[in-house]
């Protein structure tokens, strides 16, 4: 080969290495995992003692682990609406005055209008797709219209799902599973009613890497929502005693299988470094079931509460060769993520309504600061408590219970099959489990991640001046902060779910899924 040719050649690869770097940040594919009620201790690379290595701690390692990332709500379907909708739910009317999440026999759900990731993403030329819960609503009106669920939300394919949410009343040894919240889609139609659990992890990894391999020559963002560690713990029998920590711990062996199988397959088809990976939960675990019901780590609080346990969840983000693997102390949210995206897709944020998250991406490629001043946490349409700078201030809060309680309730240690009187001991957003504070409980949540040690107002040098600024923070998120309607309340049985009424019990062949996008 002649020194011209050579030369020419290697011009070539450079050009090809620069075009291809280019490509990396041009149109990403975005893969989004999301966990059920897994708690900010319960994975090996957060710090739990017995936990086996797995899949998301092998992202962690590779990615980048926040320590400070928080959801805005501490049930499902309020944390879920608000982070795919960039928006907090009391804007959204995605809370209730009597329930705080939605249910099957709810006529309601995530309004149509509301804009979501992957209807933003498809305006920027995104194939969507999602397997998993949804729990942001089902039928509007008796003849099961489907009118809340994925597909008229932005999903072009909608592989195997349940539209609300798992549920201890499902547990297979049960003598009758209660179909009426028992029910796994694909698409829009059912195909179990009741369902079995041992092979739903399967089909939703298998859902998943058919939707890679269809959409590997074109930008994609698929939405995984997994059902661990939600109650019941049930796995596939090859996870069956996997774990030293017993069900739960056998439930998250599934779950970071999983993830394992997502990363593995974007590798495999060589569009792993073209690909963001984000993984996190949508809220603390739920402390009535004790060890059963997740580990919220160091931190107090749990599922249903504002305390340092019920908002700050497990947050990794995974791009080979662009996000540098490490360890971020970066107050963000999982808000943040829909103004990301769309920055990251080339897209352009919506001008017609009020967002709440803030775009992060300088935050995940290059470690910047966190573009935050206050985050806000409700219950329902009430604010609960501000994270600013360093500190946590609690304006209301929940009572909290110790596991013992709980246990003499015989819910500890059955993981669902025993609901008892506390399946959610304090869970409204007012009442008499629930404590006012004026002036505002102060913790240096830098120092005291516990909660343990409430700062004294008066007598904190500096502390005055910050419950000040926080008040004048608050004042301005409300001038802004227009709360719609709540949509929980609203019963009406005619919307359940049924595969063949009046019965509404099947176990149809899933059939093929609709590529046809």
């Amino acid at each position: 080969m002649s020194v011209l040719r050579i030369l020419v050649y290697a011009c070539l690869v450079t050009l090809q290495a620069a075009a291809h770097k280019r490509d990396v940040l041009d149109k990403p594919n975005i893969v989004w995992i999301v966990a059920d009620d897994l708690g900010y201790g319960d994975l090996a690379s957060y710090g739990h003692p017995t936990q086996e290595y797995g899949g998301v701690d092998a992202m962690a390692k590779k990615g980048l682990r926040f320590t400070q990332a928080y959801v805005p709500d501490t049930l499902c379907t309020p944390s879920r609406a608000a982070f795919l909708t960039g928006r907090y739910p009391a804007r959204l009317g995605m809370y209730g005055l009597t329930k705080r999440v939605l249910l099957p026999f709810n006529p309601k759900g995530l309004n149509r209008s509301e804009i979501t990731v992957p209807e933003a993403l498809k305006s920027a030329g995104y194939t969507t797709g999602m397997v998993g819960k949804w729990h942001l609503g089902i039928n509007r009106t008796p003849n099961m219209d489907g009118y809340y669920l994925p597909s008229n939300h932005g999903f072009d394919f909608v592989g195997i799902n349940h539209p609300n949410t798992n549920n201890h009343k499902c547990e297979e040894t049960r003598r009758e599973p209660a179909v009426e919240r028992c029910f796994i889609y694909r698409g829009n139609h059912i195909v179990s009613q009741p369902f079995r659990h041992d092979n739903l992890t399967d089909m939703m990894v298998q859902d998943a890497v058919g939707f890679f391999e269809r959409n590997k020559r074109r930008p994609f963002f698929f939405y995984m929502a997994l059902f661990q560690p939600h109650v019941p713990l049930r796995v596939n029998p090859r996870f069956h005693l996997s774990s030293r920590r017993g069900r739960i711990g056998d439930n998250l062996n599934e779950m970071n299988w999983a993830v394992s199988e997502v990363n593995s397959a974007l590798k495999r088809l060589r569009i792993h470094k073209n690909t963001l990976v984000i993984f996190h939960s949508d809220h603390g675990p739920q402390a009535e079931f004790c060890a059963e019901g997740g580990n919220a780590g160091i931190l107090s609080g749990y599922k249903t509460n504002s305390w340092e346990g019920g908002v700050r969840v497990p947050f990794i983000t995974y791009w080979p060769g662009v996000i540098k693997p490490g360890v971020s102390r970066e107050v963000i949210t999982s808000l943040d993520l829909f103004p990301t995206f769309v920055n990251l897709t080339g897209g352009t944020m919506p001008t017609d309504r009020a967002y709440d998250g803030l775009n992060i991406r300088d935050t995940l490629l290059y470690g910047a600061a966190s573009p935050h001043g206050a985050l806000f946490f409700y219950c329902a349409d009430r604010l609960m408590a501000v994270r600013y700078g360093n500190y946590k201030l609690h304006f209301h809060t929940h009572r909290l219970r110790t596991p013992s309680f709980f246990a003499i309730d015989g819910v500890c240690g059955n993981g669902g099959e025993a609901t008892g009187q506390f399946y959610l001991d304090c869970v409204n957003c007012r009442g008499d489990c629930i404590s006012d504070h004026d002036p505002p409980l102060v913790f240096d949540v830098e120092k005291d991640p516990s909660e343990i040690y409430a700062l004294n107002i008066t007598e904190t040098p500096g502390l005055a001046f910050v419950v000040e600024t926080v008040a004048e923070h608050v004042r301005a998120h409300e001038e802004t902060m227009t709360v719609a309607p709540p949509l929980f309340d609203e019963v009406d049985r005619s919307v359940v779910p049924c595969c063949n009424p009046p019965h509404c019990r099947c176990n149809y062949t899933p059939p093929p899924p609709e590529w046809d996008y």
